[in-house]
This record gives structure tokens, C-alpha cells and sequence, in this order.
């Protein structure tokens, strides 16, 4: 608050208002990750249900923002594929849009 009105803060002193800050933003990040991380609704499965969606066909719908050209892809795979694609998703700059079942296996 001092700083804001121009008064002189100690190096030390703003080291541990930014640590405070850095701890308070994690605390926020691990909060709101706690909501995103958590489904929407649970649903039991038998095995064979399982063992379809294993084999399932999925139409996944993406897309690319290049600035001068965006793109939508769109992809049909199975599971392996979807493994395939979604591995290290974080780093492209391709944006998931849709992933809808096709077939059961």
C-alpha cells in the first residue's frame, strides 16, 4: 500500500509481498483446477460397455486459429487414435471442439 503512494519499500519487504502473492495465485490455481477436474456426473459400466467404447468409432472435430488462415480439422479414429492425438494436447495450438461417438464396437 505504501509503494502505491509513493512511499520507498525495502527490497526484503517486496520479496515477501510478491512471495504472499505467488502463494495466493497457486492456492486460487489449485482451487479452481479442483472444480475443472471433477466430472459432472458418474455412471457405472458393465464390461461389455466398456469393451465397446474401447472399439468405438469417435468423429473428433478440431481446430487451428492460424492468424491468417484459420482451419477446422476433423478426425476419425478409435480409441488408439484418440490416444494418439490427445497425447500431449497441451502443447499444440490446435483447439479440441467436439468428440462424437460414431459406432459402438
Amino acid at each position: 500500500n505504501r509503494a502505491v503512494h509513493g512511499e520507498h519499500v525495502r527490497i526484503v519487504d517486496a520479496r515477501n509481498i510478491l512471495d504472499i502473492g505467488i502463494r495466493i495465485l497457486e492456492e486460487i490455481d489449485s482451487f479452481i483446477e479442483g472444480f475443472i477436474d471433477k466430472p459432472r456426473e458418474t455412471q457405472p459400466l458393465s464390461q461389455a460397455d466398456v469393451s465397446a467404447y474401447r472399439d468405438a468409432t469417435y468423429r473428433v472435430t478440431t481446430f487451428i486459429p492460424y492468424v491468417e488462415n484459420p482451419v477446422q480439422n476433423v478426425y476419425i479414429l478409435d480409441q488408439e487414435g484418440l490416444n494418439m492425438l490427445l497425447e500431449g494436447y497441451d502443447k499444440y495450438a490446435e483447439f479440441l471442439v467436439s468428440i462424437v461417438l460414431l459406432e459402438l464396437g
